[in-house]
């Protein structure tokens, strides 16, 4: 059995700051934790898992996420994750993605480090 890594780290996407605060790699899935804030400034938290799909990509399908303050009325955000290219070096995580929402696609890149509990 391969052993679960966790990692952490900023996930660099081209419109918003996304920070990876946990990013589980299992056999055929991802588990994270994610959050940013937008260009307004509105804070997120999105968590959720992505599937090993036959082609080669993770994806998270209609992830609900909310924004930190706003009054929801069961009307939550929702976002797909796919998550494209994964590599592992054994000191760090390359990750690349696209974070799509309301029609768009947002690209997110980094490089992601061990988990360390806090």
């Amino acid at each position: 059995m391969k052993k679960i890594k966790t990692y952490m780290g900023d996930l660099g996407a081209n419109d918003f700051d996304l920070m990876a605060n946990r990013f589980i790699v299992r056999n055929k899935e991802i588990s994270f934790d994610l959050s940013g804030s937008d260009e307004d400034g509105g804070r997120f938290n999105l968590t959720g898992t992505a599937k090993l799909l036959e082609n080669g990509i993770y994806e998270g399908a209609n992830l609900r996420y909310r924004y930190e303050g706003y009054n929801y009325d069961n009307d939550d955000e929702i976002a797909t994750i796919t998550i494209n290219e994964l590599t592992d070096n054994n000191k760090k995580l390359h990750v690349k993605g696209v974070w799509h929402e309301d029609g768009e696609g947002y690209n997110f890149e980094g490089n992601l480090v061990p988990w360390i509990a806090k």
